[in-house]
């Protein structure tokens, strides 16, 4: 990248990607009107006409080919509901309609050429839950059901005409909420939360598939190059290969089936976080998938024989120990290595849950929330669910492997 940048957004425009906003190094309160195109196809950037004014923290999205961008910070304590339109045929802007609520760190996505901005923070500082849709025929917004999570420093993508919201941050703490918008029924509904709470990531969608890139969490080191991979399909997240540089603050953008990965920051010399001007390009690809057998007696079940929320497959007492095993082989050959985790979450009913936690083990031989082999050649983890600080009621149980995939089933405790 020409530029050392963080909290600017971008977006993939007919296949060149646009980067637009954000600051640089040692520019408190000064932030930048640029816009930047990315031709994937030469790696030549190119500058091309400014915003009318600096945003800091914005949202972008793609409407009928021109790149919208709204909201974002303009100087110290200074927000914008501006929305300014480009147009790459003609290499101009144009002011539209502005936003009811001046904001940064909105979530932007849009669904069938309607503009959604949603949360982010208002001056206070206050996270928010508007949402609010433009309609570029009219130049008008209209408001639409409040996002349930207010929050700022999250991401949105859009898969099969639903709006995701990713993560963030509601001012105290790091989120691992996901929530869906329907536009068709004007509606919010809760799924399944990423693998870790994580703010100021930034996400992308390839082939149906949501990625979730970087960021950083609610706990030392902090920043991430994590990759997570949302199937709407089966609502589950797999890991996938990390990037390189890990870093939040980035900013991501699809061209031609393959995402990259813009700016940010990077922990190396926290707290002097380094601004950086890396691009880095993440392709979706198939791999050898492990053989998930099952989970073996005396829980049991595979992954279409899991159980669910009404129907847990298997009722333990509270207090007890429960061992957690399964078998697994790739290509026919049993897996004998890697690192697999398990992971609990409580549901009150099919759709609402606590906070995952990882499971505590009681055993000496294990370590932290991993399975371990035993000589059998099972995979094996003795919950300790008192430890672990569980308490009555139906809990669903994730085994993520090390190929990433994850696999379900759902227990009672009584």
């Amino acid at each position: 990248m020409p530029l050392h940048l963080v909290n600017h957004a971008a977006a993939g425009v007919n296949g060149i990607v646009y980067l637009v906003g954000g600051h640089e190094p040692h520019s408190t309160c000064s932030y930048l009107n640029t816009l930047l195109a990315y031709d994937p196809t030469t790696g030549a950037w190119t500058t091309k006409s400014p915003m009318s004014i600096g945003r800091d923290l914005p949202g972008a999205g793609v409407v009928n080919g021109v790149l919208c961008v709204a909201g974002g910070g303009t100087g110290c304590g200074e927000y914008s509901s501006a929305l300014e339109i480009y147009n790459p045929a003609t290499d101009t802007w144009t002011s539209k309609q502005p936003m009811s609520k001046p904001r940064i760190g909105l979530g932007v996505g849009v669904v069938s050429g309607i503009l959604y901005a949603v949360g982010g923070e208002v001056a206070g500082p206050d996270s928010i839950q508007t949402v609010e849709a433009y309609d570029p025929v009219t130049d008008t917004w209209t408001p639409k059901a409040s996002l349930p999570t207010p929050r700022y420093g999250f991401a949105v993508g859009v898969v099969g005409g639903i709006l995701y919201a990713v993560g963030g941050t509601d001012g105290s703490s790091t989120l691992a909420t996901v929530e869906a918008y329907d536009p068709n029924t004007d509606s919010w509904s809760k799924k399944a939360p990423l693998p870790a709470p994580t703010s100021t990531l930034s996400v992308g969608t390839v082939n149906g598939v949501l990625y979730a890139i970087g960021g950083s969490g609610s706990s030392y080191p902090y920043f991430t190059g994590n990759v997570w991979a949302y199937d709407p399909a089966n609502d589950v997240w797999t890991g996938k290969a990390s990037m390189p540089t890990v870093r939040a603050g980035l900013a991501v953008a699809e061209a031609n089936g393959i995402l990259y990965a813009l700016g940010g920051l990077n922990l190396t010399s926290f707290p002097d976080a380094p601004f950086l001007a890396t691009n880095e390009a993440f392709t979706p690809g198939s791999k050898t998938p492990l053989d998930f057998v099952g989970f073996l007696a005396p829980i049991g079940g595979t992954d279409s024989s899991g159980g669910s929320f009404a129907s847990p497959l298997r009722t333990f007492k509270m207090g007890s120990t429960i061992p957690v095993k399964f078998a697994v082989s790739c290509n026919g050959s049993a897996v004998l290595i890697g690192l697999h985790t398990l992971q609990a979450t409580k549901y009150g009913n099919a759709t609402t849950f606590g906070a995952p936690v990882d499971a505590t083990p009681q055993d000496a031989a294990t370590t932290g929330n991993q399975f371990r082999l035993t000589t059998d050649g099972q995979w094996q983890f003795n919950l300790d669910t008192r430890g672990t600080g569980m308490s009555v009621g139906t809990w669903r149980f994730i085994a993520t492997l090390s190929d990433g995939s994850q696999h379900i089933v759902w227990i009672q405790l009584k």
